[in-house]
């Protein structure tokens, strides 16, 4: 069984390639004939035809965003090693080493200046505001192993988890930069904050608002030789994807296939350990539990399904939250009330990431949180 399994790891990628097409090719086809899978199976359509979407969503992006990059990495041109990505524990680094910007992390004040100007780009706000104080800390208890980070608006703050800088299995440079990314859009205010966001319905989808958020940064870094940041979206897009379909499967009945599909084809044997032990914690308790599925659904299925497909697929994008001036009102000599309009940030940079097939592919099925 052993030699099995090593043979398939050394054709996993070949393997999982071929399964990708044909999933591809056939929720294509089974979009343009519903008679078919309806046909063949007794829960209808749409369900399948989205178990498949999400299947091959998953499959796709977890190849393109490849394995793990490791703090000591050398990738192309970058050069990056753990002198660089600095750690000072409880001592803060010279504000005259980062511009006022209060942390115990060189590396980290340095891509903070990177990341938010990216925000003007991608319409996240129209003045993005830098954060006060980011500092890597301890965190206490089950935090240590389940939250990457968290942020204040209020406080102009944030802090990221240290664990994730510590632990050899979890030092992930992907890690590192969506929780940066996601983070800073926190920092922004508008739709991105509990302070905007009064509504209890709207406080749900303050997550879900921001993960969008954070691809649409991601892909627009790509899309500026940011070869980390493109790992990282791809890294994304499958967790989204993943989560949609494990919801997806739960809903019918069907969650214990869900594991078996990704330790065949995501998982390495590190990956399976780690999500035994985590899922131990997790399913032992119905309070856990319950918290768990809303974590994924928040993270994961809402942000995939409900925004980011129904994005691409209808051009809608994501209101930020913010509102600008109109062109014509700044340009008017006689008008003396401003027009303004809501920010809305349109996802035209992860489009270009999917590619034209495959966003052909994603907008030929059902979508939307109303569709099963």
């Amino acid at each position: 069984m052993n030699r099995l399994r090593k043979l398939f790891l050394k054709i996993r990628k070949k393997v999982i390639i071929g399964i990708l097409v044909f999933i591809m090719g056939f929720g294509l086809f089974s979009a343009a004939r519903p008679a078919i899978d309806e046909f063949l199976l007794p829960f209808g359509r749409t369900p399948f035809v989205l178990v498949l979407r999400d299947l091959a969503i998953a499959t796709y992006a977890h190849i393109k965003a490849g394995d793990e990059i490791p703090y000591e990495v050398i990738l192309d041109y970058e050069v990056i090693d753990w002198d660089v990505l600095d750690y000072r524990r409880g001592t803060v680094v010279p504000a005259g080493l980062t511009w006022d910007i209060e942390t115990n992390s060189l590396w980290i004040a340095d891509q903070i200046r990177r990341i938010v100007p990216f925000f003007y780009y991608e319409d996240v706000r129209e003045d993005p505001q830098y954060p006060k104080t980011v500092v890597m800390v301890p965190y206490p208890s089950q935090k240590s192993f389940h939250i990457l980070g968290d942020a204040s608006h209020e406080r102009s703050l944030i802090r990221l988890n240290e664990r994730f800088f510590l632990e050899t299995g979890r030092r992930d440079l992907r890690q590192v930069y969506s929780t940066l990314v996601h983070e800073l859009v926190h920092i922004q205010g508008g739709g991105f904050s509990w302070t905007w966001l009064a509504n209890a319905n709207l406080q749900s989808n303050l997550e879900s608002r921001t993960q969008v958020a954070t691809i649409e940064v991601l892909a627009g870094m790509c899309h500026y030789q940011d070869k980390i940041a493109c790992k990282t979206f791809w890294s994304e897009i499958e967790g989204y994807a993943r989560g949609s379909l494990m919801m997806r499967l739960r809903i019918y009945g069907y969650e214990a296939w869900y594991d078996k599909i990704a330790n065949l084809l995501w998982r390495d044997t590190n990956d399976q350990l780690q999500r035994n032990k985590s899922l131990r914690y997790w399913m032992n308790d119905p309070t856990l539990r319950n918290y768990y599925y809303e974590i994924i659904d928040k993270y994961q299925k809402r942000p995939w399904e409900d925004l980011i497909v129904r994005s691409i697929c209808e051009g809608t994008g994501l209101r930020t939250g913010f509102l600008v001036e109109t062109e014509d009102s700044k340009n008017s000599q006689t008008r003396k009330n401003p027009i303004y309009v809501s920010l809305v940030m349109q996802l035209d940079d992860t489009i270009n990431m999917f590619g034209e097939e495959v966003v052909n592919f994603i907008c030929s099925m059902p979508y939307g949180s109303g569709v099963h």
